[in-house]
């Protein structure tokens, strides 16, 4: 496999983003939802969707298994786009999210001054 993570940013129910990342070197599929729901559900969907887009290019399928993990809380209603982006931030870092403590407002700005400087 030529990655090592593939994120997944999923709208779940049209109205709350989760993000789902796919390790093809172990095969683990985890999903990061700031709301804490059960998304077990995604899983057959994300694995489908791994057999026919390796089958399009040519690689072998991985036997993928899915390991709950904890997310952060959001802190209201409406930042789960928030932390999704952060946490693919943190995620492609390498950084635990555990050491990821600061206020939405503080990403939020993050994010805006990342966008701006292009």
């Amino acid at each position: 496999m030529a990655f090592d993570l593939i994120f997944v940013p999923i709208n779940a129910a049209n109205s709350h983003w989760v993000l789902a990342v796919m390790h093809p070197r172990t095969g683990v599929i985890s999903v990061y939802d700031s709301l804490s729901s059960s998304n077990a559900a995604l899983v057959p969907s994300l694995k489908r969707w791994t057999v026919d887009h390796g089958r399009d290019v040519g690689v072998a399928p991985v036997d993928w298994r899915y390991i709950s993990v904890r997310s952060r809380q959001q802190e209201n209603s409406d930042d789960c786009g928030v932390f999704m982006v952060t946490a693919m931030d943190y995620l492609k870092q390498r950084l635990p999210l555990l050491t990821k403590r600061a206020s939405t407002h503080y990403y939020r700005r993050r994010i805006c001054a990342s966008l701006l400087a292009g």
